[in-house]
């Protein structure tokens, strides 16, 4: 009989342990989930750049420096001018401030309509 009650108590408190974790793996994953639903916007963009910077690797810079995800859609070079139609990804903040470090390195940026790229 004072076994079964020893047995009876030990299951009580695991049970209660049981709980907490429980409890506090929710929360956890609550807090984790609203961390990853960070907005993410994409923005289709119209890059020309001349001289150096047709030898640079500019995306990946841009999106190693501003943490983006770049898809180029289009592309061409040609005596010392080229051009890049491309889908940058990213936090709103981020895309923003890449953008103006793609503008301050010399390149010129104009957004493109969604239907133009293919």
């Amino acid at each position: 009989m004072v076994i079964c009650r020893l047995n009876l108590g030990f299951t009580a408190l695991w049970t209660q342990f049981i709980l907490r974790f429980a409890r506090q793996a929710q929360v956890e994953s609550e807090t984790t989930r609203s961390i990853l639903t960070v907005t993410m916007t994409k923005q289709r963009l119209h890059l020309t750049f001349t001289g150096k910077l047709t030898e640079e690797p500019i995306l990946w810079q841009l999106s190693q420096t501003f943490d983006l995800v770049f898809n180029i859609r289009q592309a061409d070079f040609t005596e010392g001018i080229g051009w890049i139609m491309a889908e940058l990804e990213g936090d709103p903040q981020s895309l923003e401030n890449g953008i103006k470090w793609l503008e301050g390195r010399g390149v010129h940026v104009a957004p493109i309509e969604q239907e133009t790229v293919s």
